[in-house]
């Protein structure tokens, strides 16, 4: 399969976890059962891969750890969602993207 062939990728287990924009494309969304996901995609080579939790939570937890540093206000609310206050950190929108660059550098 070559790169420019569009790809119906889903991600879960019960209920869709994530899933590519050609999947979307025929309706398919996050939280939506995999048994209505896979009557959607029939016939249309749809790959289902199962959530690598572990691997999930290994990754959230170094992507958490990291925004802790950013601010002593911090809340996480979910395994992959946070708020912080980084008023303290930032004077403008470009001193927000140069933090963020920094970020992602960081994190790989």
């Amino acid at each position: 399969m070559g790169y420019t062939e569009s790809v119906h990728i889903l991600c879960g287990s019960g209920v869709v976890s994530t899933c590519s924009y050609e999947a979307r494309a025929h309706g398919v969304d996050s939280g939506m059962p995999i048994s209505k996901a896979f009557r959607l995609l029939s016939g249309k080579g749809a790959i289902f891969l199962p959530v690598r939790m572990s691997r999930y939570k290994e990754v959230s937890d170094r992507v958490i750890e990291l925004l802790r540093g950013f601010s002593e206000v911090f809340e996480q609310v979910s395994i992959d969602e946070a708020f912080l206050d980084v008023t303290e950190r930032v004077r403008d929108w470009s001193e927000v993207k140069r933090v963020c660059r920094y970020d992602q550098a960081g994190c790989s």
